[in-house]
Formats: structure tokens, C-alpha cells, sequence
């Protein structure tokens, strides 16, 4: 079972944690579950998934925890579904994910705080617990989407010690869990725990296997130098005092010949275990052989494995013990394995035993070889003697006996499958069940039919019950359907009319917008006109009036003044009249009226314009260089007054078939409501009016703003076709404006 380091998961999962968080109360629904419609169970989907987890188990364990999460997804019906185990490098200090499923199954790998985090929560807690949107309390969650709806939570443990939760997460708001979810994750929390035991002991056993075998390897290449020997070979005085120390020693052990020989051989040997050393000495000085004597010593880093000691008493010339030869086989590994074998049986009966449903072992003669108490309860026997080692078809329905023989042999042949049957019970009773099998072969070969059965007659009975249900709802929805098929018609006549009014609207827009360009003509040319000649004739005048002022200084100076405000008065009209209505667009096309505009402005303004307008722009049609001019004449109104900006850059061109306008400045940009309403084509009177322009001829406006500045593009198309007719009009407007 793969681990992460300390530092992985702080680098996945574990964010700075913000001050303002909200009390774990706050996001805490458990008490939903017991309040919420709770769906009907689906048993046949569960017993399917804890078939499917029991064969995983015994197939392939590395990844059964993957595949419980798969399970998780899929009968709590979550978004992402996982389990969390805490770490052992640092005493439990954090959790990680060994197997996620579903939209989070990236952060494979990744975890949470102990001490802040629901896992936490819910082993501080020993309880099932349900959380909504976590990220209020936890803020780490927030960079992680999609975001949590809400979280169902059960602890799980190994040897009666909290190890981890397994857990199920909703995204949608509209996924709610209830006490069904509640009652299959804690079903499968007691899978979750065996299952965790099961791998760590399938890490101890693969170390130590791993171990054991490299051991082997360096014996087998040292074998030559004592007897071809793969074990520790000690020799030793009758004091205890280590008088040899092959290789093999120094590699059981850890201690190098020199740092052996010489010491006393308490060097290896736990303090508990020092009395046996007094009782192996009496018996080597009776001349004794003590063989496969299993005991435990200690290593040089204070490690400990089992081992098996043959010692034999060694004798000098004369015949005289004086001393014993050692020779220490490590059987850690088998130990571990020994072990490991039975805690994995009791687990898996503990399963078996403690599971609701039937678990059941059937020969393929049909004999009954093992029942859980579960199923005992459901046959009606208040023991398993009354059926075990009996036929299972006695207890089979006549009018399903034969179809359950068929399925057994089958499963029995290594088909898995399910089947629906009945059963009369011991007392009589008949009731309807349903089992999912599997075959499993046992340790003397032969292959039976591993089942987990549920008893379904009440689901039946609702089944039946929801069938007729459903035939009422079915003649209320054709009542339904036929009153929904109505309104539909009226609404889409509806629609109908407000799409027409909607053009009428659009074409009074547009028509509002072209009298508006037509009243701007007609004052510019009445302020230019009349109000032009009124002004140049009294001009005339206070010249004649200056004239007759000679003699008198005074009122000579006033004249003066009041022709240096008549000249000031009529440049301002002059400016005012140009830019209601810009002569130069008909005159000399849209791309001198930008430049004698935007010359003006900087005249007025401290604002800087980089103006780049291709210099084969040509003319286009005049309606399209009005629009555009008044597009230009808006988004630097705009700038100058909103923006801050202190420059700004204009960029004019033509393809093909398009006229391209684009308006940069450099500005503190628009509030992000504003730009959202704008994009939500809730703009205001400005923004509307190039809107509606633009939509006028089928064009295209996109408006980006942010701190560094607004961007606003426009693409308008343009007939070609419709150019030589332009060039007429244009003509036409000069001699016109020239009479």
C-alpha cells in the first residue's frame, strides 16, 4: 500500500488556512439524513458491489481500495467518492488519499490536516457526520473544484483504532443525501477496515518477504566459507562470550565480526528473553542438542525478528564442553506470513458473520457447507446444524428447484450470475429472495458457489405497489401532457409576438439613431449658417464701430474686447457645428474627419492619441463613416471623462469585405459589475447607442476591460458592390454643400 511523504501531502491539499473561518457547526447537516425522504434501497446493486469487493479482496488486494472508491461512486451515486487513511510517517499528523473516484480523482495522493480538516472532525467525533460546502471552514478546499455541495463521512479502524473515514461528495446542488447513503457507507466502512488491514499486512509481509530474500542471496554467494551454510553460524564459550561470527551474522544481525566476536552474546538478545540463555547453558552442559528451538533476538538498530536456533554443545580434545555452535535460521517472514494468513481469515469472517445479508458456501451437488446467522435467520433455523451439511434444494421452491440446480452447477463451473427464487423456510414460510454468486475455489481444489442472498419479498410487494402507482401517474401525465401541449402552442404564439416586437423596437432604434445623425446635420448647418453670418456681420460692425472710437481710448478698448469674444464665439460655433456634424466626413472621407477630431481633442485635452489608419482605407459607404465616426467620437468622450487615461491609441483598417476599428486606452478600466452589465447588454446610453449602430449593419463590438486599460474592437462589413455607388453619393454631397 503505496504512502506519500509528509511534505506530498502538504504540497497537494494543505493550503494556508485563512483567519476567517466560520465554527464547524455551521457547516455540519448531519441531522438531515434522519429528516430527508430516505430512497428505497437498491439491494441488488449492493449485494453486486460486496460480491464484487469480496472477489477483489481475494484477487487482486493492491487495489482493492481503488476499487471501493469505484464502488462508493457508484451506489451512493456521488460526484467523487474516496478514502482517507491517516499517515504513519509522522504519527498520524495528517491524511491522504490513497483512492479517489469521480470528478476528484486527480488529487490521488493528496490529504488534509488531522487537526483541521472534516476527516478529523468526524474521528474526533467517532460518528458519521454530513458537511455542506466545506470550503467555508476548511479555505484550502476553495482553489479545488468543483466545489463541495455537500460530504457524507464515516470513520472506519483497524485493531480498534481509528485509521481513516471513507466518504462521498455531492456537486450538484441537487444531489442530497439520506439515510440510505448513511446505512451503505457504514456497511462498507467495515469492508473499508478489513480491507486496510489486509494491505498493511501485505506491506509487512512484502518487506519482510523482500528482506528475506536478499538475505538469501548474499548467503548464497558466501555459502563456500561455512559449509555452503545460508544461516547465522555463532560460536560461543560456555560464559557467553562470542568466539566466531560468520557472515551470515553479520548480516542477520547487523554486527560486523569485529564488533562481535568478543562481546557477550547478550549483544543479540532482548532483555526479556535473557532467562532462556541460562536454561540453553544447563542443557548444553548435559550434552544436549537443543534443535529448531524458535525464539526472537534483537538487531544492531534494535529492530527484532524470529528466528530458529539448532545449538549443538562443542567439546575440546578431551571431550569436555566447553563452549556451543549456533546456527540461527530467520523465520521472520514466516512468522509474519503465519500471522498475517490468520488475522486475514478472521477478518474475512468477520465480514462474513457480520454482514445483513446471507452469505453462503454451496457444493455443486448442492450441499450446504457453510451459512452465516444472517442467512440461519432467514431459512428459519435456530442453528446451523439443522442445515448444514444438508442439501440447500430442500429449502428451494418445487416450481424453482430445477432453475436454482442450473444456476449452481454453473457457478460452480466459474460463471458468476444472479438469480431470483423462493424459498419455503423451516417454519413453512415462503418468501421471495435474490442471490449474487460467485465461484471460489477451495484449498483442496474444488470450486463452490460463494452467494450473498437477500431476502426481497417485501421490495416485491412494493415493487407491485409502485407498478400500480405508476399506472395512475401514467393517466395523469396524458391528462398532463395534453394541457402542457396547450399552453406550449399559446406561449409560442407569445414568443412569436414579442420576437416581432422585439424588430420593431430594433428598427425604431435604429431609426431614432439616423434622425438624431439628421437633427445634428441640421442645427451644425443652422449654427453654421445663420448663426455664422449673424456673427460675421456684427464682427463687421464693431470693426466700422472702431473705426468712430479713435478719439476716445475707452471705449476704443472695449470694442476691441468685444471683437476678440465675437471671434472666440464664432470658433466656438464653428467647432460646435463640426463636431454635431463633421463636413469632412462628406467631404474628405472617415479617415481625415478622425484625424482633424482627435486634433481637437488633444488641442483640448492633456490626452495623447497614437493614431495608425491605413493609408489605403479609401472611402466606404457615407452611412458606414458616420457610424464609425460616432463610435470614435463616444469611446473617447468616454475615455477623457471615465478612464483617467493619459493616452490612448486608435487603430483604422480594411480587408477584404470589413471595416476593423480598434480603441485602446490605458485607464484604470470598468468596475466588473459595470463590465458584466455590458456584456449583459445592460449598458448605458453611450454604450447602447454604438450597440445598436454596430448591430445596425451586422457588425461585431467586443469590449474587454481590466486595471490595466479598456479595449473596445468593431468589425463592420462592406459590400463592395455597393463602393462606385458611394463615390456618386459623395459627389452629389460635395456640389451640394459647394452651392
Amino acid at each position: 500500500m503505496t504512502k506519500p511523504t509528509e511534505s506530498h501531502v502538504r504540497d497537494v491539499m494543505a493550503r494556508p488556512v485563512s483567519d476567517a473561518i466560520v465554527p464547524v457547526e455551521s457547516i455540519l447537516c448531519t441531522k438531515e439524513l434522519r429528516l430527508r425522504p430516505a430512497r428505497l434501497p437498491d439491494y441488488e446493486k449492493e449485494n453486486g458491489a460486496l460480491v464484487a469487493l469480496a472477489q477483489a479482496l481475494a484477487d487482486s488486494p493492491r487495489t482493492v481500495l481503488q476499487t471501493l472508491a469505484d464502488t462508493l461512486l457508484d451506489v451512493c451515486r456521488a460526484g467523487s467518492a474516496g478514502i482517507s487513511l491517516l499517515t504513519t510517517e509522522d504519527n498520524g499528523k495528517n491524511f491522504y488519499w490513497p483512492a479517489i473516484a469521480g470528478s476528484w480523482k486527480l488529487h490521488i495522493g493528496g490529504g488534509t490536516p488531522r487537526d483541521f480538516g472534516p476527516c478529523g472532525d468526524v474521528l474526533d467525533r467517532n460518528t458519521t457526520l454530513l458537511f455542506t460546502h466545506v470550503e467555508r471552514r476548511y479555505t484550502y478546499f476553495q482553489p479545488v473544484t468543483p466545489l463541495v455541495e455537500e460530504a457524507l463521512l464515516v470513520p472506519f479502524y483497524a485493531a480498534g483504532k481509528a485509521v481513516g473515514t471513507i466518504w462521498a461528495v455531492a456537486h450538484d446542488e441537487h444531489r442530497k443525501f439520506d439515510a440510505e447513503d448513511e446505512r451503505i457507507m457504514n456497511s462498507l466502512g467495515k469492508f473499508a477496515s478489513s480491507a486496510y488491514q489486509t494491505l498493511v499486512s501485505l506491506d509487512a509481509l512484502t518487506f519482510e518477504a523482500a528482506e528475506r530474500q536478499k538475505a538469501e542471496r548474499a548467503n548464497g554467494l558466501l555459502a563456500a566459507i561455512v559449509d555452503s551454510s545460508d544461516d547465522a553460524i555463532i560460536s560461543k564459550s560456555l560464559d557467553g562470550t562470542i568466539t566466531s561470527w560468520n557472515k551470515s551474522a553479520e548480516q542477520m544481525f547487523g554486527y560486523t565480526v569485529e564488533e562481535a566476536v568478543g562481546k557477550h552474546i547478550t549483544l543479540i538478545i532482548p532483555f526479556d528473553r535473557r532467562n532462556e540463555e541460562g536454561t540453553i547453558i544447563a542443557r548444553l552442559k548435559r550434552g544436549e542438542r537443543i534443535e529448531h528451538f524458535q525464539t526472537r533476538r534483537q538487531r544492531k538498530d534494535g529492530t527484532w525478528l524470529d528466528i530458529s536456533l539448532t545449538i549443538s554443545p562443542v567439546k575440546d580434545a578431551a571431550g569436555v564442553i566447553i563452549g556451543a555452535s549456533k546456527i540461527a535460521r530467520d523465520i521472520s517472514g514466516q512468522k509474519l506470513a503465519e500471522r498475517a494468513l490468520r488475522e486475514s481469515e478472521e477478518r474475512f469472517r468477520a465480514i462474513v458473520e457480520t454482514t445483513p445479508e446471507c452469505v453462503k458456501l454451496v457444493a455443486i451437488d448442492g450441499t450446504l457447507l457453510h451459512m452465516n446467522p444472517p442467512g440461519l435467520k432467514m431459512v428459519g433455523a435456530d442453528c446451523a446444524e439443522m442445515v448444514i451439511g444438508k442439501n440447500v434444494y430442500d429449502i428451494i421452491a418445487a416450481r424453482d428447484r430445477d432453475r436454482f440446480r442450473a444456476f449452481n452447477e454453473a457457478v460452480c463451473r466459474g460463471t458468476r450470475g444472479s438469480l431470483e427464487f423462493d424459498i419455503v423456510a423451516l417454519d413453512g414460510t415462503e418468501r421471495h429472495m435474490e442471490t449474487h454468486a460467485a465461484p471460489l475455489r477451495m484449498t483442496d481444489g474444488g470450486v463452490v458457489q460463494l452467494a450473498v442472498t437477500r431476502d426481497i419479498t417485501e421490495r416485491m410487494q412494493v415493487q407491485k405497489q409502485l407498478q400500480q402507482s405508476e399506472e395512475r401517474l401514467r393517466s395523469l401525465a396524458n391528462d398532463l401532457e395534453i394541457q402542457v401541449r396547450s399552453r406550449t402552442q399559446e406561449l409560442e404564439q407569445r414568443n412569436e409576438e414579442i420576437l416581432q416586437q422585439s424588430e420593431q423596437l430594433r428598427e425604431l432604434s435604429n431609426r431614432l439613431l439616423q434622425i438624431q445623425d439628421d437633427e445634428r446635420r441640421h442645427i451644425a448647418r443652422e449654427l453654421h449658417d445663420s448663426a455664422g453670418q449673424i456673427i460675421t456681420a456684427l464682427g463687421m460692425s464693431l470693426a466700422s464701430m472702431t473705426q468712430h472710437a479713435a478719439k476716445n481710448p475707452m471705449l476704443g478698448k472695449e470694442i476691441d474686447d468685444a471683437q476678440n469674444l465675437i471671434q472666440q464665439l464664432s470658433k466656438e460655433i464653428r467647432t460646435t457645428s463640426y463636431l454635431l456634424h463633421p463636413p469632412l466626413v462628406d467631404e474628405s472621407g472617415l479617415s481625415e474627419a478622425i484625424r482633424w477630431y482627435l486634433q481637437g481633442l488633444e488641442e483640448r485635452s492633456d490626452l495623447i492619441v497614437n493614431l495608425d489608419i491605413d493609408e489605403r482605407f479609401g472611402r466606404v459607404p457615407s452611412e458606414i463613416e458616420l457610424a464609425v465616426f460616432r463610435i470614435v467620437q463616444e469611446c473617447f468622450t468616454n475615455i477623457h471623462r471615465h478612464s483617467g487615461s493619459k493616452t490612448a491609441s486608435l487603430r483604422l483598417s480594411r480587408h477584404a469585405e470589413a471595416v476593423a476599428l480598434e480603441i485602446q486606452d490605458e485607464g484604470t478600466g470598468m468596475p466588473a459589475e459595470k463590465l458584466n452589465g455590458i456584456h449583459a447588454q445592460r449598458s448605458g446610453v453611450g454604450i447602447a447607442g454604438m450597440r445598436e449602430r454596430v448591430r445596425h449593419f451586422k457588425g461585431v463590438i467586443n469590449i474587454r476591460s481590466n486595471d490595466g486599460g479598456t479595449k473596445i474592437s468593431v468589425t463592420l462589413p462592406v459590400s463592395t458592390t455597393n463602393i462606385s455607388d458611394t463615390e456618386d453619393i459623395l459627389q452629389e454631397q460635395r456640389l451640394r454643400i459647394a452651392g
